[in-house]
């Protein structure tokens, strides 16, 4: 794996999930996903539920040149229990991975559709890219690109810039005199040094 700045993930990406099924086809160098996921509601009005479908996509291209494309499309729904989807992005093994979690409070009761592009250049190297678009009772549209280069002995260094908006939402943007939405505009940076 490598280091992650906060925006290098689309945020349904994170969604806590009840129960997914799924099938997984893979051949040599090529591995593809396609799985149904729900999420369980609430106790509260905000949180009804969500049915989710994801799709992936991994290939190896040639030596340390990976590729990975992820969509994933949320609806409105209601069922039940939880369990946290993380995607292993370009990791040796290619796939899905359900993981026991903590629901988010904040959860959502939208349509919601994110699509997400990895990349990797080399061994070390690795581009990431996403967009997501959500339809509650205002649209709002965020995307973030990020590139990092750490090496797993040595000094590495990643770089991520994004930018939301986001109606109605005192979380992700502010609003002008005349009540429209600002943009958001999110650098992010970090360095890593072996100890």
């Amino acid at each position: 794996g490598f280091t992650l700045t906060s925006s290098s993930v689309p945020p349904i990406f994170s969604l806590d999930h009840s129960c997914a099924a799924g099938i997984l086809l893979k051949r040599s160098k090529v591995a593809v996903s396609l799985a149904e996921l729900f999420c369980a509601s609430g106790g509260d009005q905000e949180s009804l539920g969500c049915h989710s479908t994801l799709g992936q996509l991994f290939c190896e291209l040639s030596e340390g040149n990976k590729f990975g494309l992820s969509f994933l499309c949320q609806r409105p729904s209601s069922l039940t229990p939880r369990v946290r989807l993380v995607p292993l992005g370009l990791k040796r093994h290619a796939g899905l991975s359900l993981v026991e979690g903590n629901s988010d409070p904040a959860a959502v009761s939208m349509q919601s559709i994110s699509l997400m592009l990895e990349s990797g250049i080399d061994e070390t190297a690795r581009l990431n890219g996403w967009i997501e678009m959500q339809k509650c009772k205002k649209a709002s549209f965020q995307w973030a690109v990020s590139f990092s280069d750490c090496p797993e002995d040595e000094m590495g260094w990643g770089v991520s810039v994004g930018q939301a908006m986001m109606h109605g939402s005192k979380h992700l943007t502010r609003e002008d005199s005349e009540g429209n939405p600002m943009m958001q505009f999110q650098l992010e940076a970090f360095l890593k040094f072996p100890i």
